[in-house]
């Protein structure tokens, strides 16, 4: 006769089964993977999230291990060591791994094995949990990474601020404490320790001449706001005065009160002593310049007056002796007449290059249409001679001297029509506004120019053709660049040989 039940033990039963169902059903449906293991290794348990991660039913995966799960090689017989562990050691085991789940998405997991003991002590399985943790490994290793590009732009500027013997400094505003790098202590010429962090003890190490300009500067960035940047001396102990430079940056709270102030300092001795230099050379530059071209003016000035002497001489000459003196006597003076208007012509020109060399501006609104007509007036004799055709676009107004601009056009004009060939001279004058400046251009069909000289037929008597050829001084041109450089703009040439010049200049707008 089967044993009679009681009813308590009935609803005991029922109870625990009741019990075991829900833990079930809330392990089945958590995001964690909930599992758990025989002592051989194999799964007794698993919950629905594992099972999905493997394209599998939890009760396919009872009975099996890690290996006929088909989970790679190295990383199944890892897991399976860590079981062995945890029934042989009874303790609690945490590690994480990546894996790459059916669905080809590769995650990092992380996972915890616990022994779960009998009444009588023994471990009878192996409980364990799984969480994914890659979004919080995403994030460890995005850290970890600026970290390392932190590390490395702070060597980076460590590196920088020795190479550009630079210190760094940062001033407490509310506690009036500054923190100097060790480099600034040497820049400064005091050992750490002498100074003890108060900007009114900064100020001392100062130059007297420099300290109010100092303060004036920090006080104002921290007012009005803006950056610190100052340029100030300091005394040495050892008797020298080192130039320093220092650059900062306010740092404000949510109430734009300044609360903060870092920045770093250099030695510009050696600037301050090369700029000093270059100044003293530009000024002895200038001085010796202007001298020269006084010289210049005087000896040319002071040059005519024998010179209109021996021309008058000259001509009284040869009125007298014009009839009795054969050929080659005339041809000599000849000579004496040409020579004399040569100079005469050389001094002018040497008159003009030093007023230019002077900085005779002068400027006013001057239209180069109307300089254009008076060139081309003075300019008659010479194109009705030669039978240059001069054209020309719509010209711009410009701001310079009237008669600096009809010396330019005149010179490059009277070029274009000297230096021709059989042809007769065709003159283009052009203009075009770029940058805020009127670039003019000279065209012409004349002999032109081979491309190596261009750069110097500006020179002051460079000339490309013997007098023989083609008279003039060989300044004209360095007259040209004088004027447009006067006015700030420049001058250059495009030619070839054969196939005429264009002559290009910038002045300034009116």
């Amino acid at each position: 006769m089967p044993p009679i039940e009681s009813p308590e033990a009935t609803s005991l039963e029922s109870e625990l089964a009741r019990r075991v169902q829900s833990l079930e059903t809330v392990l089945a449906t958590v995001v964690d993977f909930n599992y758990s293991f025989d002592r051989e290794g194999r799964f007794s348990y698993v919950n629905k999230a594992l099972a999905d991660l493997l394209l599998r039913t939890p009760a396919s995966m009872i009975g099996l291990n890690f290996h006929e799960l088909g989970y790679p090689t190295e990383l199944a017989t890892r897991l399976q060591r860590q079981i062995e562990f945890v029934f042989t050691t009874g303790e609690t085991l945490r590690d994480e791994t990546p894996f790459t789940a059916a669905g080809g998405e590769t995650g990092y997991y992380e996972y915890v094995f616990v022994p779960a003991f009998a009444d009588d002590g023994a471990i009878n399985m192996v409980a364990g949990s799984t969480r994914d943790i890659t979004e919080r490994k995403r994030i460890e290793l995005a850290l970890k990474e600026s970290e390392h590009k932190l590390h490395d732009q702070e060597e980076r500027l460590r590196l920088a601020l020795n190479a550009g013997n630079c210190g760094t400094w940062d001033w407490d505003v509310a506690t009036n404490r500054v923190t100097w790098s060790e480099r600034v202590y040497d820049l400064h010429g005091i050992k750490p320790g002498e100074f003890n962090g108060a900007v009114e003890d900064f100020t001392k190490l100062i130059h007297p001449d420099d300290v109010h300009r100092v303060a004036e500067t920090i006080q104002a960035c921290l007012t009005k706001g803006g950056d610190y940047a100052v340029e100030f001396r300091v005394p040495h102990l050892n008797g020298d005065i080192r130039w320093l430079s220092t650059n900062g940056r306010v740092i404000r709270d949510g109430e734009g009160r300044p609360i903060r102030m870092v920045g770093t300092t250099w030695d510009t001795t050696d600037r301050k002593e090369t700029e000093k230099n270059l100044l003293q050379q530009a000024e002895d530059l200038w001085r010796s310049n202007q001298e020269l071209a006084e010289f210049a003016y005087v000896a040319s000035h002071d040059l005519k007056e024998p010179l209109r002497k021996v021309a008058n001489y000259a001509q009284l000459l040869v009125r007298r002796v014009s009839n009795d003196i054969d050929g080659e006597g005339q041809r000599y003076l000849d000579h004496i007449q040409g020579g004399l208007e040569r100079m005469q012509h050389l001094i002018d020109d040497l008159l003009a290059y030093s007023r230019l060399s002077n900085g005779e501006k002068q400027s006013q609104t001057v239209e180069i249409d109307e300089v254009l007509t008076q060139v081309t007036g003075d300019l008659e004799t010479a194109m009705a001679q030669s039978g240059a055709t001069i054209t020309r676009d719509a010209l711009p107004t410009v701001s310079a001297n009237p008669l600096h601009m009809q010396q330019l056009f005149q010179n490059l004009i009277s070029n274009a029509i000297k230096f021709r060939d059989s042809r007769a001279p065709v003159i283009h004058v052009s203009a075009v506004e770029k940058d805020g400046l009127c670039v003019f251009s000279v065209a012409d069909n004349g002999i032109g120019i081979e491309p190596k000289y261009l750069d110097q037929i500006f020179k002051i008597f460079h000339r490309l053709h013997g007098r023989e050829r083609y008279t003039g001084t060989g300044i004209g041109l360095a007259i040209c660049k004088k004027i447009v450089e006067t006015y700030g703009g420049k001058i250059w040439a495009t030619s070839k040989p054969d196939a005429g010049s264009t002559f290009f200049f910038s002045l300034p707008r009116a």
